[in-house]
């Protein structure tokens, strides 16, 4: 008969892909020190990752108004791109 299907904790995964994430170490040398095939060790860390990049503030905030500062206004977009005809 074949190998039984192994199954693992949410917590199980979570702990061997920040063993990729916060170490640096390749998904292939954890994946052999683990017993884990890589392919699916390596969409352990990429669905890992997908997740960071969803929950991850965005990288860019938007300036606020306060009202009566004139310092804080943001620029009008036409004051900050230029289109010129060819």
């Amino acid at each position: 008969m074949g190998r039984e299907r192994r199954e693992f904790t949410p917590e199980y995964k979570d702990e061997a892909v920040r063993l990729v994430i916060n170490t640096g170490r390749a998904v292939a040398t954890v994946a052999r020190e683990l017993g884990i095939n890589e392919a699916t060790f390596g969409r352990w860390v990429n669905a890992f990752r997908a997740c960071q990049d969803a929950v991850a503030p965005p990288t860019m905030v938007s300036p606020v108004r306060i009202a009566g500062d004139s310092a804080t206004t943001a620029p009008t977009p036409a004051a900050t791109t230029s289109v010129r005809a060819v």
